[in-house]
């Protein structure tokens, strides 16, 4: 029984194949397998653009961090200048505070030198 149901399936498979519109069939095949190439390309060209992305993206990511670097130095050098500004306004408001003291005792010296009562 399975026989002769095989051969009405063989039969109408080769109707088919002959009933075929070849031209139209090998244009599909071209069309399709062009679109397949195409789809390939892109696939690569896709991945490239997505590397270079990635690539860009870690390049600034470590463009940033060096900046980032640049500024906190830039800021300890700061403070470290601005730290010895401290300490020579400091120093200076010392020697002026003893000037101020030379200057208070030369004042009386004079004074007095000026004094009658001194001479």
């Amino acid at each position: 029984m399975n026989q002769p149901q095989n051969n009405t399936n063989g039969e109408k498979l080769a109707n088919v194949i002959k009933n075929l519109n070849w031209p139209t069939v090998i244009l599909i095949i071209f069309t399709g397998g062009g679109n397949w190439l195409a789809t390939l390309q892109n696939r690569s060209e896709i991945d490239y653009s997505r590397e270079r992305v990635f690539r860009q993206v870690g390049e600034l990511h470590s463009s940033l961090a060096e900046f980032e670097n640049r500024q906190k130095q830039v800021l300890e050098g700061i403070e470290r200048s601005l730290k010895n500004q401290e300490q020579i306004l400091a120093t200076q408001n010392k020697v002026m505070e003893s000037d101020t003291r030379i200057l208070e005792q030369l004042h009386r010296f004079t004074q007095n030198y000026k004094n009658p009562e001194f001479r």
